[in-house]
């Protein structure tokens, strides 16, 4: 028996209609505001205080980081990908990064656009 099956079987998620899940019926019992923060800010603020490189530094010190790792931007180019980046580096070319909210907005800015021809059209003519 798997790990899936013993955990439907637990008493806890004996009342779960797993079949729901699956097909995304399921509506989350908490949905997070956009419109304001999310997290509690102290344990940012006491990491900053604790930390010697605090959180404020940390996207720098990532892209130092993957500056090192990344084989097109480091100065030693007699170094090999290993296997993992070259597959990962595949991934990202065929990974589509889709933005509903961008989306949405090259909709109603290409019906606007349509409207001012249309509009233009009228006045010439």
């Amino acid at each position: 028996m798997n790990t899936l099956e013993r955990a439907k079987k637990h008493s806890y998620l004996a009342t779960v209609k797993f079949s729901a899940i699956y097909e995304k019926n399921v509506k989350p019992t908490f949905i997070p505001s956009k419109d304001q923060l999310n997290c509690d800010p102290t344990f940012e603020l006491e990491e900053m205080i604790i930390e010697s490189k605090p959180l404020h530094k940390k996207k720098k010190r990532l892209s130092k980081r993957y500056s090192r790792r990344d084989p097109e931007t480091s100065s030693s180019s007699d170094e090999e990908p290993s296997p993992f980046q070259i597959s990962l580096a595949s991934i990202q070319e065929q990974y589509i990064v889709y933005n509903r909210e961008k989306e949405l907005e090259k909709q109603i800015f290409k019906q606007r656009q349509l409207e001012w021809e249309a509009e233009l059209q009228r006045a010439i003519s």
